[in-house]
């Protein structure tokens, strides 16, 4: 299992907010869009990051686009 984020700006409907993260712990990359599509119908492998295990040893994850 990994730690996976969907991220892409403009997202939420009838709110200001441009900065959306959203994230989810999944086996593949594949589930983990599959999983985010039933909040944002528009998401593409392309917008789905997996996060490195090193930064999960860590037990911090920093996320953002900045």
């Amino acid at each position: 299992m990994r730690i996976y984020a969907y991220s892409k700006p403009g997202q939420m409907v009838n709110h200001d907010y441009t900065d959306d993260v959203a994230i989810t712990i999944a086996r593949t990359k594949r589930a983990a869009v599959r999983l985010f599509r039933e909040l944002y119908g528009d998401c593409t492998r392309d917008d789905v990051r997996v996060f490195n295990k090193r930064f999960l040893k860590r037990n911090i994850v920093i996320l953002t686009d900045y």
